[in-house]
């Protein structure tokens, strides 16, 4: 699956407590220890503030970055 603005919409639509579980999902998925950083209601508020915000450019940078440039998002 490739995110798009689509994909940010399900994850608006999310409660606080589902949305954490799937970054902590995501971090899991990508070896990533989620306890290192914290995760609660403050950081969620911002990032539902950026996911709002974010324009198709964004979520294509967002990839790039994190993908190593894959476009299949992987």
């Amino acid at each position: 699956m490739r995110p798009d603005k689509n994909t940010v919409r399900q994850l608006l639509s999310l409660s606080d407590d589902e949305l954490i579980a799937v970054i902590k999902k995501l971090c899991e998925d990508n070896r990533i220890d989620s306890s290192t950083f914290s995760i609660g209601k403050r950081e969620i508020g911002i990032l539902r503030t950026v996911l709002a915000n974010a324009s198709d450019a964004d979520i294509e940078a967002f990839l790039k970055y994190f993908t190593g440039g894959n476009k299949n998002g992987r």
